[in-house]
């Protein structure tokens, strides 16, 4: 092992994380902040945090269960030390543009399958195998990613004019990640194809909730992608908008200060998912999880409306 590994390896098992090994492979292909399960966590819970520094000479991690947080240096042989590529805002596009050009339709994917979508529901995914996504990427910047084999959904992220400016990729074990170098602002997820006009709105955080509710009710929703990125991209879509019905909807527990926020900001309605004692049984059950639902995809495969 380097010491890279060794170093890390240990802080990675001081803080509880489940896969302290797994968690090294993926600091050294991506060198950014990531979420990781650590001891209590349940299958779809992530309370664990790795942040490497731009410099990627350390490393913070901090457990959310414990409040405990550990800084390790990175420190890596000549032989394996690969410094990431700077990121130029034209490279990030010639990146962007290729992997749009060599994917294809989607037409099933594990990440769809967990939230009970198909990919009918989802508007403008495509799917890119993980060697080719690495081929691109050296093609660009002359490193690889080293990316193993299986799909990517690329969920494509737009600006208010309806120019594409960035993508997250969701790998076959559900893991979200995004073009390095990209500034989430004020882009989202779009269930539909922009109009001028819209009577009715929906804003909400994650691509899965934002599909969910446009299937559901029929209406155009925006996905911030971020719950912090609520509020930049409710005051896009209102200036957009500004005689349309707009709702935040938000999750339950985490984020729901930012919706309320984003909410307050633009006069929008806000709506939160209730789960009754029976449909959190209901959600687990279905799921084969042990956690308890917190958003409106969550809310519609308990109630049975997505399956």
């Amino acid at each position: 092992m380097t010491e890279f590994n060794s170093n890390f390896l240990q802080a990675a098992k001081q803080i509880k994380a489940l896969s302290a090994e797994e968690l090294v492979n993926r600091t050294y292909q991506n060198s950014q902040a990531v979420r990781f399960r650590v001891a209590g966590d349940g299958s779809n819970k992530k309370s664990g945090q790795l942040t490497v520094d731009q410099k990627g000479t350390q490393a913070l991690l901090h457990n959310f269960r414990t409040n405990e947080s550990i800084r390790t240096k990175i420190s890596l042989s000549s032989e394996n030390h690969e410094r990431a590529p700077s990121i130029d805002k034209a490279s990030f596009r010639r990146l962007l543009k290729k992997l749009w050009k060599e994917s294809r339709s989607c037409d099933t994917h594990p990440y769809l399958t967990t939230k009970r979508l198909s990919a009918t529901k989802v508007f403008g995914i495509k799917l890119i195998e993980g060697t080719k996504f690495n081929s691109l990427y050296k093609s660009v910047y002359g490193k690889e990613l080293y990316y193993q084999d299986g799909n990517f959904l690329l969920v494509p992220l737009q600006n208010i004019k309806g120019q594409l400016v960035g993508l997250q990729h969701i790998d076959s074990g559900c893991k979200k990640l995004f073009l390095k170098g990209l500034k989430l602002n004020a882009c989202f997820w779009l269930s539909q194809k922009l109009e001028d006009e819209w009577d009715a709105i929906g804003i909400a955080e994650g691509m899965a909730t934002a599909a969910s509710v446009a299937y559901v009710h029929k209406i155009p929703v925006f996905a911030a992608m971020s719950c912090h990125k609520l509020v930049a991209v409710a005051k896009v879509v209102r200036n957009k908008y500004p005689k349309a019905k707009i709702v935040i909807l938000s999750d339950k527990g985490n984020g729901e200060k930012q919706a309320k926020e984003a909410a307050e900001a633009i006069g929008a309605g806000l709506a939160v998912p209730k789960f009754t004692s029976e449909l959190i049984k209901k959600f687990k059950k279905v799921t084969g999880s042990n956690e308890k639902p917190t958003d409106f995809n969550d809310l519609y495969i308990a109630m049975g409306v997505l399956k």
